[in-house]
């Protein structure tokens, strides 16, 4: 049994090492290209200066024999499924704010170790993802660098920690997520 000081504990230790050193010197190169990469949708209100990331959520249904096709097609390039869809997000907003370079944040769940795959309890956390969608680059292509990214974030997850990474003042998590 787990106990949350416990993980808490766990946890800094884990930033503290002296290996996480390689993970948060990743998350503050992110951070630093995030801060040069505002994604503006059309119809978007302005958020007010130093507003904290609130995700909210809308959900899609995909057809069964679509999903299927897509999971065929995952394994048969030895990626998560999921990918597809962050691939999806990412062309969609890209074609849509009229930008090549996408800020997202993405959800990792926190249970990569074994003794925290039975922890009860929220271990989820958003970290941030930068995609380069360029107009008229192949899907393939596309989804090959969102799951390659995507496992480097699902990699370094335990190294995030957001205010190591806001060294940089410009900034802030990206008001786009992606949950699978």
């Amino acid at each position: 049994l787990v106990q949350i000081a416990d993980l808490a504990e766990w946890q800094h230790e884990i930033v503290a090492m002296e290996d996480s050193r390689t993970g948060l010197d990743h998350w503050r190169r992110t951070a630093a290209l995030l801060a040069d990469a505002a994604l503006r949708l059309p119809f978007e209100k302005p958020q007010p200066s130093g507003s904290r990331f609130v995700p909210q959520s809308s959900r899609a249904e995909v057809d069964p024999a679509v999903a299927a096709e897509i999971d065929r097609r995952a394994r048969s390039r030895s990626v998560e499924p999921e990918t597809f869809y962050l691939a999806a997000w990412q062309v969609v907003l890209s074609r849509f704010a009229r930008e090549s370079r996408i800020p997202l944040a993405v959800r990792c769940d926190g249970r990569r170790w074994e003794e925290l795959v039975d922890v009860v309890g929220l271990l989820a956390r958003y970290v941030p993802l930068l995609a380069e969608v360029d107009a008229g680059e192949p899907f393939e292509s596309v989804w090959a660098a969102a799951a390659a990214s995507f496992r480097e974030a699902e990699d370094w997850q335990e190294c995030f920690v957001e205010k190591h990474a806001a060294d940089n003042a410009e900034w802030r998590m990206p008001s786009f997520a992606f949950v699978s």
